[in-house]
Protein backbone atom coordinates (compact mmCIF):
# COMPACT_ATOMS: atom_id res chain seq x y z
CA UNK A 1 0.00 0.00 0.00
CA UNK A 2 2.82 2.44 0.85
CA UNK A 3 4.46 1.74 -2.50
CA UNK A 4 1.31 2.74 -4.37
CA UNK A 5 1.00 5.96 -2.36
CA UNK A 6 4.65 6.76 -3.07
CA UNK A 7 4.13 6.17 -6.82
CA UNK A 8 1.09 8.47 -6.81
CA UNK A 9 3.02 11.12 -4.91
CA UNK A 10 5.93 11.01 -7.36
CA UNK A 11 3.67 11.05 -10.41
CA UNK A 12 1.65 14.01 -9.18
CA UNK A 13 4.59 16.29 -8.50
CA UNK A 14 6.19 17.92 -11.53
CA UNK A 15 9.96 17.83 -11.59
CA UNK A 16 11.48 21.27 -11.17
CA UNK A 17 15.06 22.26 -11.80
CA UNK A 18 16.99 25.29 -10.68
CA UNK A 19 18.30 27.74 -13.26
CA UNK A 20 21.87 26.47 -12.84
CA UNK A 21 20.76 22.83 -13.27
CA UNK A 22 18.87 23.77 -16.45
CA UNK A 23 21.86 25.64 -17.82
CA UNK A 24 24.09 22.67 -17.05
CA UNK A 25 21.72 20.30 -18.88
CA UNK A 26 21.45 22.59 -21.90
CA UNK A 27 25.21 23.16 -21.89
CA UNK A 28 25.77 19.41 -22.21
CA UNK A 29 23.14 19.15 -24.97
CA UNK A 30 24.61 22.13 -26.81
CA UNK A 31 28.12 20.67 -26.63
CA UNK A 32 26.70 17.46 -28.10
CA UNK A 33 25.11 19.42 -30.95
CA UNK A 34 28.38 21.27 -31.56
CA UNK A 35 30.12 17.90 -31.86
CA UNK A 36 27.51 16.88 -34.44
CA UNK A 37 28.05 20.14 -36.35
CA UNK A 38 31.82 19.57 -36.30
CA UNK A 39 31.38 16.09 -37.76
CA UNK A 40 29.06 17.51 -40.42
CA UNK A 41 31.64 20.18 -41.28
CA UNK A 42 34.19 17.43 -41.82
CA UNK A 43 31.77 15.59 -44.12
CA UNK A 44 31.09 18.88 -45.91
CA UNK A 45 34.82 19.29 -46.50
CA UNK A 46 35.18 15.69 -47.71
CA UNK A 47 32.25 16.20 -50.10
CA UNK A 48 33.90 19.35 -51.47
CA UNK A 49 37.22 17.57 -52.03
CA UNK A 50 35.48 14.64 -53.76
CA UNK A 51 33.59 17.10 -55.99
CA UNK A 52 36.86 18.83 -56.90
CA UNK A 53 38.49 15.49 -57.73
CA UNK A 54 35.51 14.52 -59.91
CA UNK A 55 35.64 17.86 -61.79
CA UNK A 56 39.37 17.49 -62.42
CA UNK A 57 38.90 13.85 -63.45
CA UNK A 58 36.14 14.74 -65.90
CA UNK A 59 38.28 17.51 -67.39
CA UNK A 60 41.11 15.06 -68.02
CA UNK A 61 38.82 12.27 -69.27
CA UNK A 62 37.17 14.61 -71.75
CA UNK A 63 40.57 15.80 -72.87
CA UNK A 64 39.69 19.47 -72.51
CA UNK A 65 42.36 21.74 -73.91
CA UNK A 66 42.44 23.91 -70.82
CA UNK A 67 42.26 21.03 -68.34
CA UNK A 68 45.43 22.21 -66.57
CA UNK A 69 44.12 25.74 -66.02
CA UNK A 70 40.74 24.28 -65.00
CA UNK A 71 42.48 21.96 -62.54
CA UNK A 72 44.58 24.82 -61.16
CA UNK A 73 41.42 26.90 -60.69
CA UNK A 74 39.63 24.06 -58.89
CA UNK A 75 42.66 23.43 -56.65
CA UNK A 76 42.85 27.15 -55.83
CA UNK A 77 39.15 27.13 -55.02
CA UNK A 78 39.61 24.09 -52.75
CA UNK A 79 42.45 25.90 -50.95
CA UNK A 80 40.31 29.02 -50.43
CA UNK A 81 37.35 26.98 -49.23
CA UNK A 82 39.63 25.00 -46.89
CA UNK A 83 40.70 28.26 -45.25
CA UNK A 84 37.03 29.24 -45.03
CA UNK A 85 36.15 25.93 -43.35
CA UNK A 86 38.93 26.45 -40.81
CA UNK A 87 37.59 29.91 -39.98
CA UNK A 88 34.05 28.52 -39.76
CA UNK A 89 35.24 25.71 -37.51
CA UNK A 90 36.82 28.14 -35.05
CA UNK A 91 33.87 30.50 -35.26
CA UNK A 92 31.23 27.86 -34.52
CA UNK A 93 32.86 25.14 -32.47
CA UNK A 94 35.17 27.10 -30.21
CA UNK A 95 32.41 28.87 -28.28
CA UNK A 96 33.16 28.73 -24.58
CA UNK A 97 29.85 27.66 -23.07
CA UNK A 98 31.21 28.01 -19.54
CA UNK A 99 32.58 31.53 -19.92
CA UNK A 100 29.53 33.17 -21.51
CA UNK A 101 25.90 33.14 -20.59
CA UNK A 102 24.57 29.90 -22.10
CA UNK A 103 21.72 31.51 -24.03
CA UNK A 104 24.10 34.11 -25.49
CA UNK A 105 26.55 31.38 -26.49
CA UNK A 106 23.81 29.34 -28.18
CA UNK A 107 22.52 32.49 -29.91
CA UNK A 108 26.01 33.19 -31.26
CA UNK A 109 26.37 29.64 -32.59
CA UNK A 110 22.91 29.71 -34.21
CA UNK A 111 23.59 33.12 -35.72
CA UNK A 112 26.96 32.01 -37.13
CA UNK A 113 25.53 28.78 -38.50
CA UNK A 114 22.64 30.63 -40.17
CA UNK A 115 25.08 33.15 -41.65
CA UNK A 116 27.23 30.42 -43.19
CA UNK A 117 24.24 28.51 -44.55
CA UNK A 118 22.84 31.67 -46.17
CA UNK A 119 26.30 32.51 -47.50
CA UNK A 120 26.51 29.08 -49.14
CA UNK A 121 23.08 29.48 -50.70
CA UNK A 122 24.25 32.72 -52.31
CA UNK A 123 27.93 32.15 -53.15
CA UNK A 124 27.85 28.57 -54.43
CA UNK A 125 25.18 29.17 -57.14
CA UNK A 126 26.86 32.45 -58.20
CA UNK A 127 30.19 30.65 -58.49
CA UNK A 128 28.58 27.77 -60.42
CA UNK A 129 26.87 30.17 -62.82
CA UNK A 130 30.13 32.08 -63.35
CA UNK A 131 32.12 28.90 -63.84
CA UNK A 132 29.54 27.48 -66.27
CA UNK A 133 29.35 30.76 -68.19
CA UNK A 134 33.11 30.95 -68.52
CA UNK A 135 33.46 27.34 -69.67
CA UNK A 136 30.50 27.63 -72.04
CA UNK A 137 31.88 30.86 -73.53
CA UNK A 138 35.29 29.25 -74.08
CA UNK A 139 33.63 26.24 -75.72
CA UNK A 140 31.60 28.47 -78.04
CA UNK A 141 34.73 30.45 -78.94
CA UNK A 142 36.59 27.26 -79.82
CA UNK A 143 33.72 26.12 -82.05
CA UNK A 144 33.33 29.63 -83.52
CA UNK A 145 29.65 29.54 -82.69
CA UNK A 146 29.22 32.59 -80.48
CA UNK A 147 25.56 33.58 -80.03
CA UNK A 148 24.65 36.07 -82.71
CA UNK A 149 20.91 36.52 -82.31
CA UNK A 150 18.78 37.54 -79.37
CA UNK A 151 17.25 34.06 -79.27
CA UNK A 152 20.65 32.39 -78.89
CA UNK A 153 21.65 34.86 -76.16
CA UNK A 154 18.37 34.16 -74.33
CA UNK A 155 18.91 30.40 -74.60
CA UNK A 156 22.46 30.74 -73.23
CA UNK A 157 21.15 32.98 -70.42
CA UNK A 158 18.40 30.46 -69.64
CA UNK A 159 21.04 27.71 -69.39
CA UNK A 160 23.10 29.81 -66.97
CA UNK A 161 20.02 30.55 -64.83
CA UNK A 162 19.04 26.88 -64.88
CA UNK A 163 22.51 25.89 -63.65
CA UNK A 164 22.21 28.52 -60.91
CA UNK A 165 18.80 27.26 -59.79
CA UNK A 166 19.84 23.60 -59.82
CA UNK A 167 22.97 24.39 -57.81
CA UNK A 168 20.96 26.59 -55.39
CA UNK A 169 18.45 23.84 -54.64
CA UNK A 170 21.22 21.24 -54.40
CA UNK A 171 23.18 23.48 -52.01
CA UNK A 172 20.06 24.13 -49.95
CA UNK A 173 19.28 20.41 -49.79
CA UNK A 174 22.84 19.47 -48.79
CA UNK A 175 23.01 22.27 -46.18
CA UNK A 176 19.69 21.24 -44.68
CA UNK A 177 20.78 17.61 -44.60
CA UNK A 178 24.11 18.41 -42.97
CA UNK A 179 23.20 21.20 -40.56
CA UNK A 180 19.40 21.53 -40.45
CA UNK A 181 18.62 19.18 -37.56
CA UNK A 182 21.41 20.52 -35.36
CA UNK A 183 20.32 24.10 -36.05
CA UNK A 184 16.70 23.29 -35.19
CA UNK A 185 17.71 21.53 -31.97
CA UNK A 186 19.89 24.45 -30.86
CA UNK A 187 17.07 26.89 -31.60
CA UNK A 188 14.80 24.65 -29.55
CA UNK A 189 17.29 24.70 -26.66
CA UNK A 190 17.39 28.46 -26.90
CA UNK A 191 13.58 28.74 -26.72
CA UNK A 192 13.45 26.33 -23.78
CA UNK A 193 16.03 28.39 -21.89
CA UNK A 194 13.83 31.49 -22.16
Amino acid sequence: MELEELKDLVQDKPISYSRSELESIFSIKTKRELDVVNKKMRWDMVLMVITAIVIIGIAFLLGLRDRFSLSAGVILLVAIISIHYRIKYFDISKVNLDKHDLSTAIQNVVKSLRFYLNLYKLVVPVFAMSFYSYQRWKLLQIKNTLPSSITEVLVESALVITVGLVVYFLTKWISDRLYGKALIRMQDYLHKLH
